[in-house]
């Protein structure tokens, strides 16, 4: 199930992802350094609920659910919507429904939605139809994706372009995606491509492998390797394979070089471990000690080894044992770890 979010109706918002991230990251911070938990053991009903959420996906269940529902009992707006969520993946079924009627009967666009999705997962399809309206009519783009879908199930083409295009004008990027398939198979390719722009750009990968398929068909492979390049950067498997496809072996070696090296300036020891050992067999042995000294830095102990071995190859003796030392030294630590677990 979804869980629950202060603003209803956000799939308007492009910048809704990154914000998301920003505000998950602020929310570990503050609930790791002491702060949250401070301001809800204070009273604060805010903070309640946030650290309510946070215990709660952070393997506290007991703590989450009695946070969120002393904010609930303080008649915080989102509280008994994000428990109903909660607890519903929880498998508590029956609770999650009394506490998502309750929050969507009080007019919450959320809550209203998960208790269609709870609803359906029942094969109470009507009434899980009608909290799905109820909560599109809110202005939630993820109901209207849904009832998009659900038309389009039963072959109700005309309904399901209606809603998913309302969800895509709104900058619902799954649903402007789903709109450009449907065009598709209709025939309308050109404006198919319009949304599946639209899609790409909200982040959607399966749009972009779309795109991307979409380019090869136009006998454009340029075109449709940004496009694969696009998704599998973003993490998709598919958009990686179909890019692996149509590369040739340079080209192959030279983007996974490029992508080891953006994962190893993010900070990917593992990345720059790799890195340092291909440019060490290419002879490059400035360039390889400038990654392994990254990796090390960052913990990885082969490339502490490796830089040892660099080291004494060059004749710098003391530089040479001062690696082995922070090497040996990061492999007891390693090990003491490894006897408290």
């Amino acid at each position: 199930m979804r869980g629950s979010s202060r603003n209803e109706g956000t799939g308007g918002d492009e910048d809704g992802g990154l914000r998301a991230d920003v505000e998950a990251r602020r929310l570990r911070e503050r609930a790791e350094d002491g702060r949250l938990r401070e301001a809800a053991e204070a009273g604060d009903t805010e903070a309640m609920f946030w650290y309510g959420l946070y215990l709660g996906t952070h393997n506290d269940r007991p703590g989450g659910e009695r946070w969120l529902r002393l904010a609930a009992e303080m008649r915080h707006p989102d509280a008994a919507a994000a428990l109903g969520a909660m607890i519903g993946e929880w498998g508590r079924y029956a609770e999650a429904e009394a506490l998502l009627r309750e929050a969507a009967g009080g007019g919450h666009v959320r809550a209203m939605e998960m208790l269609g999705y709870l609803l359906r997962r029942r094969g109470e399809h009507v009434e899980s139809e009608r909290w799905y309206r109820r909560s599109a009519d809110g202005g939630n783009t993820h109901a209207m994706a849904v009832l998009g879908e659900l038309c389009q199930k039963r072959g109700a083409e005309a309904g399901a372009e209606s809603w998913y295009r309302r969800a895509a004008e709104a900058g619902l990027a799954d649903a402007a995606y789903a709109l450009g398939q449907l065009l598709y198979q209709r025939g309308d390719v050109d404006e198919s491509a319009r949304w599946a722009r639209q899609a790409a750009d909200g982040g959607s990968t399966a749009a972009m492998n779309a795109l991307g398929a979409l380019s090869l068909e136009k006998g454009d492979q340029e075109a449709a390797k940004s496009w694969y390049r696009k998704s599998a950067r973003a993490g998709d498997d598919e958009g990686a394979r179909r890019l692996t496809d149509l590369l040739s072996r340079s080209e192959l070696a030279a983007e996974l070089d490029a992508w080891m090296t953006e994962r190893a300036r993010k900070g990917d020891a593992k990345a720059a471990y790799e890195l340092g050992r291909s440019r060490e067999r290419a002879r490059d042995l400035h360039a390889a000690q400038g990654w392994y000294e990254k990796a090390a830095e960052a913990g990885h102990i082969d490339a502490m080894v490796r830089l040892a071995n660099l080291s004494e190859r060059e004749g710098h003796t003391r530089q040479a044992q001062e690696w082995c030392r922070r090497a040996e030294e990061a492999m007891s630590q390693q090990g003491d770890e490894g006897q408290g677990q």
